[in-house]
């Protein structure tokens, strides 16, 4: 088994035995017209996602690429309606956290979890 497979088998186990439930949310915005100060029209599409807080370790918190209040999350790729990228919200209860990178993980050719670095 290849070492992303057995990452990726790992962390599911990890998600199915005590997996928690947020909501990813992107907001994709779409000019009106031409016009510099036209408003632009906005679409969300909201999603639930399972997941765990997989924190980073003191000795990654370099300050400047990952802050010291930068948090890692785990979620499952299955059932997702669209693939996480920085700029996207991550709501853990009621805070909403900006994802910054996405690390995928895939099992052959499917996407199996990602590895979300957000910033509150």
């Amino acid at each position: 088994m290849g070492g992303n497979t057995t990452k990726a088998t790992g962390a599911l186990a990890s998600l199915t035995r005590g997996g928690t439930t947020y909501t990813m949310t992107r907001l994709a915005r779409t000019p009106v017209s031409a016009t510099p100060w036209a408003v632009d029209s906005t679409t969300t599409t909201t999603q639930t996602v399972t997941g765990l807080l997989s924190d980073f370790k003191a000795s990654q918190r370099d300050g400047v690429v990952i802050k010291t209040t930068d948090r890692r999350y785990l979620i499952a790729a299955s059932g997702l309606t669209f693939t996480p990228e920085p700029g996207d919200q991550l709501t853990d209860s009621s805070k909403d956290l900006e994802v910054v990178t996405v690390e995928t993980i895939r099992a052959g050719d499917v996407d199996v979890i990602h590895y979300l670095q957000v910033r509150a």
